[in-house]
């Protein structure tokens, strides 16, 4: 899409990327902090009231970050622009659900982000084969498309809420870096 860096070696483009999505990040979260939603305090958790003020969403600040930095540093095509939008929907849903007075609850936060799991899982079945390659063993296994969809749904799904139960921002941070580094070196 907007990649710029054409004709230089990978390692160092990904290296600069990085760096950009650190620097940006670092940048933006202490300008934007304040205007963060406050946590309002849990009142069935321990120590739960001692939260209350502190900003919370803090994901709409990493993922916008990861977003501009893979577009620019990217080789970011049809495929992995529906991922990095998937990617932004399932921060929205989790920063709205922060920003609301009202916990959204279990039901509606879940199925909203199983809707964006079967998202995941058509993209990447319109684009990719439902084959899976066990390099150490070097064989590939064909899975019928209906049970390779059910599996990634399962897999994304859990994947979101394993974030959200481990204070989303630190799981996110760990998965957003292998992604980043995976987008800046995919040729």
């Amino acid at each position: 899409m907007i990649y710029f860096f054409t004709g230089q070696p990978q390692g160092y483009i990904a290296f600069i990327g990085i760096l950009a999505a650190f620097i940006l990040t670092c940048f933006a979260t202490s300008k934007f902090a304040d205007y963060l939603p406050k946590d309002l305090g849990r009142d069935f958790a321990f120590d739960g009231k001692k939260s209350a003020g502190k900003p919370r969403g803090a994901g709409l600040i990493f993922i916008l970050v990861f977003c501009i930095v893979s577009l620019i540093f990217g080789k970011v095509d049809l495929e992995n622009g529906l991922y990095l939008l998937l990617v932004f929907a399932a921060m929205m849903t989790g920063f709205l659900d922060d920003a609301s007075k009202a916990p959204w609850g279990e039901y509606k936060k879940g199925l909203l982000d199983l809707i964006i799991a079967a998202g995941v899982a058509a993209v990447y079945l319109f684009f990719n084969p439902s084959t899976v390659t066990f390099a150490f063993f070097n064989v590939t296994v064909s899975i019928p498309p209906v049970v390779f969809a059910i599996l990634t749904i399962i897999l994304v799904w859990a994947s979101i809420n394993v974030t959200n139960c481990s204070d989303g921002v630190d799981g996110l941070s760990g998965t957003l870096t292998i992604i980043t580094i995976m987008i800046l070196l995919s040729v």
